[in-house]
């Protein structure tokens, strides 16, 4: 995310650019972590990291996922819960490869383009409210300073 802010901070014009790149790319490494963990199994990823099956946040996508399936993973990824329990458990299923990249190209996108639209648009309307505030003050000071 700093990269994304950052990147849009230098070259704001170009923020839906940055925010659909950085989406896709995001998708993509995604994917990647999906086919890693459809191929190690359960077993191998169970004795690598075993805090992740008892962890809240695990026990909470898991009924996600259960319920409402990728279109979880969407929620998922468009919120800043840790993604990769999810992609563990989805990566065991049988979904469509395709419906899984969609979901978290669609979530990023979301996400992604939130904070890259705020990043674009929130300084100008911070400086602007600051500008007209201090003008406010300064008109007041200057009505009661003067005779």
């Amino acid at each position: 995310m700093p990269v994304l802010i950052a990147a849009v901070l230098l070259a704001p014009r170009h923020w839906r650019s940055i925010a659909l790149f950085t989406s896709m790319g995001s998708a993509l490494g995604g994917l990647i972590i999906l086919f890693v963990f459809h191929n190690l199994g359960w077993v191998q990823v169970m004795q690598a990291h075993p805090d992740w099956f008892t962890s809240p946040s695990w026990q909470l996508m898991l009924s996600w996922l259960t319920q409402w399936g990728v279109w979880a993973l969407a929620l998922i990824a468009a919120t800043p819960l840790p993604q990769t329990p999810a992609l563990l458990f989805l990566a065991m299923t049988e979904q469509p490869w395709w419906s899984m990249w969609l979901a978290l190209a669609g979530g990023k996108i979301l996400k992604y383009g939130s904070v890259a639209y705020l990043t674009r648009y929130f300084p100008e309307r911070i400086a602007h409210y600051r500008q007209n505030r201090f003008n406010q003050q300064n008109a007041i000071t200057n009505r009661d300073l003067s005779p």
